[in-house]
């Protein structure tokens, strides 16, 4: 063996090093990067959004601003609420329609005796220890930031 091919050998062999440690330093920060990412479902580890409460805030977006008093009961997966409206006066129910780690989607139902706007789309997105309340309801898109408050 010549002292060139001896040279190309400990080439060959450093590449082959480079190469190996490069796919190993990539599949560390891949491993690294898939471990931040955010997961959700049973068992996952991931901080399900619980809503249980009364949270109350002024609306927004209408032709004045008027009170929300709204009672959760949600147990991590299915949330219900009541809804109350004392200026109006109504009363309704809502119903969850979807949700995600930080906001669930309603729809608000009146009873029939009842003359307000039914089956209105409402969705709750916690920001900051707050409920932002979003709905459109009669042509206007209506806001409110919700405080948790006592009962």
């Amino acid at each position: 063996m010549t002292s060139e091919d001896d040279a190309d050998s400990r080439h060959r062999q450093n590449m082959w090093w480079v190469r190996v440690s490069g796919v190993t330093g990539l599949l560390a920060l891949l491993v690294a990067v898939i471990a931040l990412l955010p997961t959700s479902g049973p068992g996952s580890g991931a901080t399900e959004l619980d809503l249980t409460g009364t949270w109350a805030g002024d609306i927004t977006g209408d032709d004045r601003v008027y009170p929300l008093s709204v009672a959760i009961r949600d147990d991590g997966t299915t949330a219900m609420a009541t809804a109350t409206y004392p200026d109006i006066p109504c009363r309704g129910t809502w119903t969850q329609q979807s949700r995600t780690t930080t906001g669930i989607s309603f729809v608000e139902d009146m009873p029939e005796d009842v003359v307000c706007f039914d089956d209105v789309p409402v969705h709750l997105e916690l920001e900051d220890g707050s409920l932002i309340f979003t709905a459109e309801s009669g042509g206007r898109s209506l806001r409110a930031v919700l405080v948790e408050s006592e009962g």
